[in-house]
């Protein structure tokens, strides 16, 4: 179990999370088993599904992912299971379990799909008021085709900020964040804070940060006879995570918590805005490191991939016991 001297309980939104550990949305919290191995594990304290959709996505063959050194990329979309049966999982996990933490539901598409799932999981939320559930908003993914990252659009993060006040309207006391692309330069961060200022107060409770790093590549052979420039054969392109994308975004989150203590946004409602840390982190260093440049709560993909629910004992108290779970 975590250790007394570990890192103390969050508030988001309306939901505790303790320890301040979690996975993100990836490909690893994509099925059953792997969720309610999540929900078990003593050093998790939420589990995130991954992204879901009314009817989800159509996944193929060409949607995939490679582990390198402690990085990887991947070219998935969203969930190929439905968000109907996520919930049907989270309430026979729940039921089946003698813990009790929250779940961040993870949804995405346009707004229609949003509205859909939303409406799903305050059917939930209104029948079973003793599951803890957040919704989270992915904005980031680089891989659905024809559908840019809308967390890059100062129009569509508008419609979503106008969407999620209307939610909790009709759902109060429900808790809603956001997850972002890697941010390169200063006008992505001035979009995304345009939006939440013309927002409702507590229209976002977090914001999750970050993402994939899009249009990566990694050849699969490398043939040195090709000039520069040439048919480089074959490549593996998607989202990049991991140990390589850990120091954008240790950026992102810094600069992410730079802003919301800025003289312009502290006086307002932007001021309680929590940060989930995403990004290379898979030991107790990098857990330090994200939560030194202001994440509240930090999330694991990669390492999770890479080696299991083992990791978040390892990044919690650097060892795994010998009884594992």
């Amino acid at each position: 179990m975590p250790s007394a001297q570990g890192p103390s309980a969050v508030q988001l939104g309306s939901l505790l999370i303790s320890p301040p550990l979690i996975n993100s949305s990836c490909p690893w919290a994509s099925s059953l088993a792997q969720l309610a191995e999540l929900y078990e594990c003593p050093y998790t304290g939420a589990v995130t599904i991954r992204t879901s959709t009314p009817h989800g996505f159509q996944e193929d063959s060409s949607h995939s992912h490679t582990l390198f050194g402690e990085s990887s990329i991947n070219s998935y979309g969203f969930s190929p299971v439905s968000i109907g049966q996520y919930l049907i999982w989270i309430e026979m996990i729940h039921d089946m379990s003698t813990k009790r933490k929250p779940w961040l539901i993870s949804i995405g598409g346009p707004e229609a799909d949003l509205e859909y799932c939303f409406e799903h999981i305050s059917c939930l939320l209104s029948r079973r008021p003793d599951i803890p559930i957040g919704i989270e908003l992915n904005l980031s993914c680089p891989n659905i085709p024809s559908h840019p990252p809308p967390a890059y659009s100062a129009v569509e993060l508008a419609v979503i900020c106008a969407l999620v006040s209307s939610w909790k309207e009709r759902q109060n006391g429900s808790t809603v964040g956001i997850k972002i692309p890697p941010y390169t330069h200063s006008g992505m961060y001035d979009t995304l804070f345009s939006a939440l200022l013309d927002a409702p107060a507590g229209t976002i409770d977090y914001i999750a940060a970050t993402n994939t790093l899009g249009n990566s590549i990694l050849p699969s052979s490398i043939d040195t006879t090709l000039s520069s420039g040439k048919d480089e054969g074959p490549v593996f392109m998607g989202g990049m995570a991991g140990s390589a994308l850990h120091p954008l975004s240790l950026g992102v989150v810094r600069n992410l918590r730079t802003k919301l203590r800025e003289q312009e946004y502290s006086d307002v409602h932007l001021r309680d805005i929590k940060i989930i840390g995403i990004g290379g982190v898979s030991d107790r260093e990098g857990f330090e490191r994200m939560r030194y440049v202001g994440a509240d709560v930090v999330a694991v993909a990669t390492a999770l991939g890479r080696e299991g629910v083992d990791v978040f004992q390892k990044i919690l108290e650097g060892t795994i016991s010998k009884e594992g779970k």
